[in-house]
């Protein structure tokens, strides 16, 4: 599995890219909720993250994992554009185009 790794080893913030394998599958796994008794079995992704050498005073740990995302961003600078006038009266409503 191949990836993109922005944070130097884990050794910094960052984000670290990856695409999964065509044939990542759910395995059935029991749910905990707050660390109380085992739930109904469930079908859940399991991912697995090692490092395989070196040492961290502060282990790392990962904030989220965020599946079938990209970063996007649109947008248009325009100068000088009027964009409508107001009165200053309450409850006014004003559409962008």
């Amino acid at each position: 599995l191949g990836a993109l790794d922005e944070t130097a080893t884990l050794t910094q913030r960052g984000l670290v890219h990856f695409v999964g394998p065509r044939d990542f599958t759910a395995q059935d796994a029991v749910a905990y909720h707050d660390g109380a008794q085992p739930g109904a079995a469930q079908k859940h992704y399991w991912l697995r993250l090692r490092w395989q050498s070196g040492d961290f005073v502060f282990p790392p740990q990962a904030r989220r994992v965020l599946l079938n995302t990209t970063w996007a961003s649109q947008a248009a600078t325009r100068r000088d554009e009027i964009l409508g006038s107001s009165n200053g009266d309450p409850g006014q409503r004003f559409t962008a185009l």
